[in-house]
């Protein structure tokens, strides 16, 4: 209410007041964050995700806080701490339309790095010492397509498919 009615100061009095009584697990950390974010700072929306994350520990902040962190985190100019983020997020999710969005934003944030490579040839080495699963076949073949590989992208699918006794 106080920033619709352009008294800046003010909203970020109560967020910070609200941030000093607030339960460090509490939902409201969620919407803490969003405000930040729309009183644009975003170092201090990220910094409200980050806490609530290390607050909650084991018991997580779900996905959904964890994937706009990842994008807070690039927003910030912290894009190791995203690809990070992007690439524990992979691990982890098992819905297969939510792991290809994952998917996309880790490849684009390697990409804006420079890792793609490197995370290419670590699943490659999964793939060779017989570690790798679906996942990383799959990964392994979506980076690929992105650089425009479509030959290595099929010998990636061939070389796991008869490792793994898919294929003929």
């Amino acid at each position: 209410l106080h920033r619709e009615r352009g008294r800046m100061k003010e909203a970020t009095e109560a967020l910070q007041e609200l941030d000093r009584l607030a339960d460090p697990t509490g939902a409201v950390r969620m919407l803490m964050a969003d405000a930040w974010a729309r009183l644009g700072d975003k170092k201090r929306s990220a910094t409200t995700l980050e806490n609530l994350k290390n607050a909650r520990g084991e018991r997580s902040s779900g996905p959904d806080a964890e994937m706009k962190l990842a994008f807070l985190y690039s927003e910030i100019g912290e894009e190791e701490k995203a690809q990070t983020l992007w690439l524990d997020l992979w691990g982890r999710i098992e819905s297969i339309p939510r792991r290809r969005y994952v998917e996309d934003r880790l490849m684009t944030v390697a990409a804006r790095l420079g890792t793609l490579a490197k995370i290419a040839v670590e699943i490659e080495g999964k793939l060779l010492d017989g570690t790798a699963d679906d996942r990383d076949a799959g990964l392994l073949v979506q980076i690929y397509s992105r650089v425009n590989d479509p030959v290595s992208a099929t010998e990636i699918i061939e070389e796991y498919m008869k490792r793994a006794g898919k294929g003929e």
